[in-house]
């Protein structure tokens, strides 16, 4: 048994027990079972999905940070988190639409927008597991 823990600057956010927990490294996915080597790496913006027996799987959008993994306990360190049921579909489908609308007058807004849009699709991506992911749509 895995048990997870999911830390942002406000404290810990969540905290839960797993058998399976699949996190979005920044090169790609990376599945951590129990007993997995210890390790440090980089996540990127998107779904974790944490797999607990025969329950529902629990999507938690992150927005990137760092996951440490060692004796089955794994701490996601983010600038934030969503879970898959507090997230407002409509709302982010708007405030994408208003960013693609929008104009950027220099290179810093248009990479403030880009990367607000990597957050908003990473917590679509927990509502509709089957909507690709940025890395996927990246090709």
């Amino acid at each position: 048994m895995l048990r997870i823990h999911f830390v942002t600057p406000k404290g810990f956010a969540h905290v839960q027990n797993a058998d399976r927990v699949v996190l979005p490294g920044y090169q790609g996915e990376l599945a951590i079972l129990p007993g997995h080597a210890p390790l440090v790496c980089l996540l990127g913006y998107d779904m974790c999905r944490l797999v607990l027996g025969d329950q529902p799987v629990t999507r938690v959008a992150i927005r990137g940070g760092v996951a440490w993994i060692q004796r089955n306990q794994v701490a996601v360190v983010t600038e934030s988190l969503i879970k898959a049921d507090e997230v407002d579909a409509p709302a982010v489908h708007q405030r994408l639409l208003e960013l693609d609308a929008a104009h950027h007058p220099d290179q810093a807004h248009l990479a403030a927008a880009r990367t607000e849009a990597r957050w908003l699709i990473a917590q679509l991506h927990t509502v509709d597991a089957e909507m690709p992911s940025l890395r996927q749509m990246a090709g």
